[in-house]
């Protein structure tokens, strides 16, 4: 599947918690790289009242 095609790498998305260690192991142990940071915030929280709220 995807070889013949000329695709190179496979990605996958698991979730860092604690439930998901294992998980984490059997693909650590299978070659695959952790590489992925993601963040999160509720946006409930988050006011953006003008675009200068917006800037880095």
């Amino acid at each position: 599947m995807g070889i013949g095609q000329g695709v190179t790498h496979i990605m996958l998305n698991s979730v860092n918690r604690e439930e998901r260690k294992l998980a984490h192991k059997f693909y650590l142990n299978r070659g695959y790289k952790d590489k992925s940071t993601g963040f999160s915030k509720p946006l409930d929280k988050q006011i953006i009242k003008n675009e200068e709220d917006l800037k880095i």
